[in-house]
């Protein structure tokens, strides 16, 4: 049963703290199984499904939690008790093998889950376009999947449409993490709106940290400071910030751009630090090099904490206007951020409400622009730091797990009433996507809970 919640307002109708409204008595817990990368490997996946699993086994206890762990063969993780996310077991599964996918759907079942969580993005998965794991995997399981999307291709190949239609047929619940995603399942995949859910990223608690302090931490004295965070790769913008520099430092000349975050895996396993220096190059030829400062490390939470406490302006220069989900931008808008970012997808739909400030794809006049504005008008950032602070709240873990702790309890107890993988078409099993109360668990849940005297 999943609880209702009056007025409330936020990404997909929910604010503050859920109300239990007690588990249903069939079940102590789900047995749910992710599949996913996971730490110790570095990326934004794994991280996200360490944080889903630690805050299902809040919200439910009695749950049990394992992870099929994909991994690189170059990269092959050592795992040992206690692993992150508070989860009970990690099966390793070596991301070229397609024999290991299979072995790894049978030993689920061995193990007594009963809900497999994929966290779906081509490029975490083996085979042509990751495709082991519905290959491989999915077609050998009998248990019930719950698919959570991470990418969501605009304008895909025929050979990544086909993969993902066949994902969400075989899943008894596809999740997204913006409404925007309901409408691009539908025209581009022709997935039917009423299979598929929204729940955001989550969000940590962040303390509130005085920014002088966290400046004075990492040695940034009193100089205005733009941060942008998370694994380095090409692709991400960063160049287009720096091209902004020379324009914000002719009015603000102690302006610091920081980036903070090692090179991705993948990235350094082709070509080492080479894009990295090249960001630096481009600095110096600038004639900003005393304006960036690259922080090269894996950032624990702690350490994002405060450094998102230093942070004035948080710049996602985003060139790729398709990108679904930004844990970066979710995290950033959860600390009280003023945001600029360009208007890929995702950022339209959680700062464009007046959250945060949008400025155009590729044209760093207009990025320094905006930041120009937040950096002159202590007004404006106070009121988009209040506003981002009060929505990223609405998206905290605490929520989160709660909300994929009742999708997983309803998935178990559907699946004992139909054990076989549905029609992704049937309207039989559209009908039956509801809880036992009767509210719509598909589609978008601010409809079902903004309604009065519900």
């Amino acid at each position: 049963m999943l609880e209702q919640h009056d007025g409330l307002e936020g990404l997909d109708g929910l604010r503050g703290r859920p109300r239990r409204m007690g588990l249903p008595s069939w079940r102590a817990g789900p047995r749910v199984a992710f599949v996913s990368s996971f730490p110790p490997r570095r990326c934004g996946i794994a991280s996200f499904t360490a944080d889903l699993a630690r805050s299902l086994k809040r919200a439910v206890p009695a749950a049990r939690t394992g992870v099929i762990a994909v991994d690189p063969s170059w990269e092959r993780m050592e795992r040992r008790p206690p692993y992150a996310g508070e989860v009970d077991e990690v099966l390793s599964v070596t991301l070229e093998d397609p024999d290991s996918y299979a072995a790894a759907a049978a030993w689920a079942e061995r193990q007594g889950y009963e809900v497999i969580s994929v966290q779906h993005e081509y490029g975490i998965f083996g085979g042509d376009h990751g495709e082991y794991v519905v290959t491989h995997l999915l077609r050998a399981t009998r248990l019930a999947v719950v698919t959570t999307l991470h990418t969501i291709l605009r304008r895909p190949n025929e050979k990544q449409r086909q993969l993902l239609v066949e994902l969400a047929a075989r899943s008894r619940t596809v999740v997204v993490q913006a409404r925007s995603a309901l409408d691009l399942l539908e025209r581009v995949y022709g997935i039917d709106r009423a299979r598929v859910l929204v729940i955001p990223h989550g969000t940590p608690d962040f303390p509130a940290i005085p920014s002088a302090a966290a400046k004075a931490r990492f040695g940034f004295g009193q100089r205005p400071v733009l941060l942008t965070y998370g694994l380095l790769s090409p692709g991400k913008g960063i160049e287009q910030a720096i091209q902004a520099l020379p324009q914000v430092t002719r009015r603000q000349p102690d302006a610091l751009y920081v980036v903070a975050g090692q090179t991705h895996p993948n990235v350094r396993k082709l070509s080492g630090e080479a894009y990295r220096e090249s960001l630096i190059r481009m600095a110096a030829e600038l004639g900003v090099a005393h304006n960036v400062q690259f922080i090269d490390r894996y950032l624990d939470l702690e350490d994002l904490g405060w450094l998102l406490a230093a942070a004035d302006v948080y710049v996602l220069p985003y060139p790729n206007e398709d990108q679904a989900v930004s844990g970066t931008l979710s995290y950033a808008l959860a600390a009280g951020k003023a945001v600029v970012s360009t208007p890929f997808r995702y950022a339209r739909e959680l700062i464009g409400p007046g959250r945060g400030l949008l400025c155009r794809f590729g044209d760093p006049s207009s990025l320094a622009a905006e930041v120009l504005r937040v950096l002159e008008s202590e007004d404006l950032r106070r009121t988009l730091e209040h506003r981002a602070r009060a929505f990223g709240q609405s998206m905290s873990w605490e929520i989160v797990g709660a909300r994929y702790g009742r999708l997983f309890e309803w998935v178990v107890g559907s699946a004992r009433e139909e054990p076989a993988v549905p029609d992704a078409s049937s309207a039989a099993w559209a009908a039956k996507m509801v809880t036992p109360r009767g509210l719509p668990l598909a589609g978008d849940w601010s409809q079902a809970h903004s309604q009065p005297g519900r």
